[in-house]
């Protein structure tokens, strides 16, 4: 796969940012999801927007929110027996 072919996945999975370049991305499984992808991007800050940042984001998205879900409903669990 391309830096062009993953754009336009990465723009697919993340149509409410703006992401100008895949810079690089490998394939990993460390934590959940398929592919880190560094990419430069706009990027909000306070009241304005940085246009270009270089940044690491997870692709697909779907797989890390539903791995930070586990890990929400883990967490509650645990919680739930140090109370009982």
């Amino acid at each position: 796969m391309t830096n062009e072919e993953m754009l336009e996945l990465i723009r697919k999975d993340r149509p409410e940012q703006v992401i100008h370049e895949v810079i690089s991305y490998k394939k990993t499984d460390k934590l959940g999801w398929t592919y880190e992808v560094t990419v430069d991007m706009a990027q909000p800050f306070m009241e304005t927007t940085v246009k270009h940042v270089k940044i690491t984001l997870p692709y697909p998205l779907s797989d890390f929110l539903e791995l930070v879900e586990i890990s929400k409903r883990h967490e509650q669990n645990i919680n739930k027996d140090e109370t009982n």
